[in-house]
């Protein structure tokens, strides 16, 4: 299993440093990585030491249908919070956007955001050649 996590986790650290901004630029920079709580315990030690933070587990019961637990790694404000859905809330993607912005998925699984990701570490590794 070590050998599947930490082929995962060291692209993941990679693009962190190709998409976190330069040393003195002020742009926030927020990233979030998850995994299923169900991995074996050697698997998450090894991905605590490589991301060098600590998970919060949410149950996806709250937000969505599905009711399984995950893992997520991160450094967005407030994700230490409880995680509870009001009416108010914005579940899908289109309602979180810019106006004139259209969005591609209704949710964001980890597939979508991996490619978004991919694509920002490949237009920048062009534009830095």
């Amino acid at each position: 299993h070590f050998e599947f996590y930490r082929a995962l986790i060291f692209p993941l650290k990679l693009y962190l440093r190709f998409v976190n901004p330069a040393q003195g630029n002020d742009r926030p920079f927020f990233w979030l990585f998850e995994n299923v709580v169900a991995m074996g315990v050697s698997d998450k030690r090894d991905i605590l030491h490589f991301l060098e933070s600590n998970p919060v587990i949410t149950d996806a019961k709250e937000v969505s249908a599905a009711h399984r637990a995950w893992y997520f790694w991160g450094n967005l404000p407030g994700m230490n919070r409880p995680l509870a859905s009001t009416v108010s809330d914005k579940l899908e993607l289109q309602e979180c956007l810019e106006h004139g912005r259209i969005a591609k998925f209704s949710k964001l699984s980890i597939k979508n955001c991996l490619l978004f990701i991919n694509k920002i570490y490949i237009d920048n590794y062009i534009e830095n050649q």
